[in-house]
């Protein structure tokens, strides 16, 4: 109980003592002498850095496109399909999926025409040892 008190307290006077949110002070003065920086020189002198940061970013993102570009067009080179090469790939590829599904096709009639060759004739009724 007396824990449940304290606690009790303890938020009590954190919820008086704290600013609602939303209604901190806003001024930069405090945000310009934050850690004895002092003069709005910094901010500037931040604000130039920061440009010259993005401007870098912009530029290797700029030759990362580039490249990616470059890359595109090697595939779409590669990957042509009206390249006579890849047209013959093509069929050949073609021409053994084929060949591979008739073999399958043949390979299933076959065990299928023995399973149906070994089945004996059905009879009407139970099984004789049921």
């Amino acid at each position: 109980m007396y824990r449940t008190a304290l606690l009790i307290v303890a938020i009590l006077a954190t919820a008086v003592t704290r600013p609602a949110l939303g209604t901190e002070p806003t001024d930069t003065s405090r945000l310009n002498s934050y850690r004895g920086f002092g003069t709005p020189s910094y901010v500037d002198s931040m604000r130039d850095r920061m440009a010259a940061h993005s401007d870098s970013i912009r530029a290797a993102a700029k030759s990362r496109q580039d490249w990616m570009d470059r890359d595109h067009q090697a595939w779409l080179r590669w990957t042509n399909p009206h390249s006579a090469w890849i047209q013959d790939s093509n069929k050949w590829r073609d021409a053994w999926w084929d060949r591979f599904n008739a073999n399958q096709r043949a390979h299933f009639d076959a065990v299928s025409d023995a399973m149906m060759r070994a089945a004996p004739r059905p009879w009407f009724g139970g099984h004789p040892w049921y």
